[in-house]
């Protein structure tokens, strides 16, 4: 049972390795031939908005379709019958992924810092960076609607219907490991892997994954349409919207502690069995391979 669950997941990571090979050539293709244009179009090259929407509209019209088209050659599983949220329900959702979001992008902020003083230079805030030097509709239409839309349904939906007759717990915590891992950079990865973690428990749990999309469009729009925005326009509504985000912090965190038993997942797999070691799941050939394709990257973001 365990060769055949390495093989399994092995071959779920091997897809996943194909199709970031393929989002990175489309984008590499697509920053080329804006570069190109650039050089007779002078409004493009002087404004990073264009060459910005060039890559990310390839990763999610050609990379991503191709990514889904892998996977789906795996059968998906049953997932069960669709439970309803509440309006109260979706807001208690929002304010602890709001928590999660800005309490561990400090702490990968902290980490990100030491590392710069230890190189004796900085690490580059790749969200930050490229939120900053686009338009704001663009910020909107990529990382609010086009990003959540995109990402649940290759790293929830798609990827726990194929992996949720191991469990609950373990289907929950791969989604989110490779979720995590997909953006690139240290920084992300730390809150981004608690995010998916509290993304993956919304799907399991309501089988509907219209929530996680919504939530994390929320999520985006708070934390990276309005923030960069607020602070490209007006110092005095970015503190204003500061304080908001602190006591939005504060309020999920308390949720969080009063609801945390609700947050129970089923360890075992469908068939009552115990669900597989870490080994099993990640130190296999596609696995190992799309994990170490991943930390490389990591790696050369903090040294650059």
């Amino acid at each position: 049972m365990m060769k055949n669950d390495k093989k399994y997941f092995s071959g779920i990571g091997f897809r996943f390795l194909i199709g970031t090979i393929v989002i990175f050539a489309v984008q590499s293709l697509a920053v080329f031939l804006m570069t190109k244009l650039g050089e007779n179009v002078p409004a493009i090259a002087e404004n990073y908005t264009y060459t910005f929407l060039a890559s990310m509209l390839s990763m999610y019209l050609i990379g991503y379709p191709i990514t889904l088209k892998l996977l789906n050659k795996i059968p998906a599983q049953k997932i069960g019958e669709k439970k309803k949220m509440t309006i109260g329900q979706w807001f208690i959702a929002l304010f602890i992924c709001i928590a999660i979001l800005y309490f561990f992008n400090i702490i990968g902020q902290l980490i990100t810092s030491l590392i710069g003083l230890l190189k004796n230079g900085s690490v580059v805030n790749v969200l930050g960076t490229i939120t900053g030097s686009i338009h704001p509709l663009a910020n909107l239409f990529i990382i609010v609607i086009c990003a959540p839309f995109a990402e649940e349904l290759l790293f929830r939906k798609f990827l726990i219907d194929r992996t949720i007759q191991y469990g609950e717990l373990l289907c929950v915590i791969f989604s989110s490991f490779v979720f995590a891992l997909y953006h690139g950079n240290l920084n992300q990865f730390i809150y981004a892997f608690p995010l998916g973690l509290f993304f993956a428990f919304l799907y399991v749990k309501t089988r509907d994954i219209r929530y996680s999309i919504t939530i994390h469009m929320a999520v985006n729009f708070l934390g990276s349409f309005v923030s960069q925005t607020l602070m490209d326009y007006s110092e005095k509504l970015l503190t204003i919207y500061s304080t908001f985000i602190v006591y939005a912090m504060l309020a999920g965190i308390i949720l969080f502690l009063l609801f945390h038993k609700r947050f129970a997942l089923q360890k075992t797999t469908q068939s009552g069995e115990k669900t597989p070691s870490f080994k099993t799941i990640v130190m296999n050939p596609g696995m190992g391979l799309y994990t170490l394709f991943w930390c490389v990257i990591m790696i050369v973001m903090l040294v650059v």
